[in-house]
């Protein structure tokens, strides 16, 4: 392993402890109340292209679409590197969610097993107000998330942030190997514990 001091931060516990869990559990509850109240809010006493008033499920639905995609941007925030892979799963997962949700909400389907959700994501889809909470309501969620981020990676960064910004400054000697004893001449790229702040 070329830089075996950014595993410190695992042995330290700093992924997962008392402060970070409630962090997250915190963040979660922020992400939920935004992804219920707002279109609660926004979508109250709203009616459809049918004249049928917006209820329960067109609520829930609104609001499961927007846990989709702040979860989905939230596994986005976090994530460090990005390949093809990455990119497909991410857009993939939204993807595949809208064709299960189409699916059942048609008729044919929605019949058999949930009445309730006949024609809901159609109607939804035809609501200009759906369109701007879809926008609204995750970039809400996040911001918090993307200020916290920010500012850990600017006056706290991990081993792993510091890395990660060294080989953006220096692509060609971070994908450098570790030479053998025998080798000399070869500069590598190491990541100190003095040259960051805290794990």
């Amino acid at each position: 392993v070329q830089h075996p001091e950014i595993y410190m931060i695992g042995q330290r516990g700093s992924y997962f402890n008392f402060h970070k869990f409630w962090t997250w559990i915190i963040q979660a509850l922020w992400h939920g109340s935004v992804c219920y109240w707002i279109p609660s809010q926004t979508m109250r006493w709203i009616t459809g292209s049918d004249g049928e008033l917006y209820g329960h499920w067109w609520m829930s639905t609104i609001s499961f679409t927007l846990i989709i995609h702040v979860v989905t941007f939230k596994i986005a925030i976090e994530s460090y590197y990005w390949n093809w892979i990455n990119v497909v799963s991410f857009f993939g997962s939204i993807l595949f969610y809208y064709i299960i949700v189409f699916g059942l909400s048609q008729p044919s389907v929605a019949s058999t097993f949930q009445p309730q959700f006949h024609h809901v994501m159609n109607s939804l889809f035809s609501n200009p107000r759906f369109w701007f909470i879809l926008i609204l309501a995750p970039f809400v969620a996040l911001l918090p998330d993307l200020f916290f981020n920010a500012y850990q990676k600017m006056f706290n960064p991990t081993p792993v942030d510091f890395l990660v910004s060294r080989q953006k400054d220096d692509p060609a000697g971070s994908n450098q190997r570790e030479p053998d004893l025998n080798q000399s001449g070869q500069q590598l790229i190491e990541v100190k514990p003095s040259e960051f702040r805290s794990y």
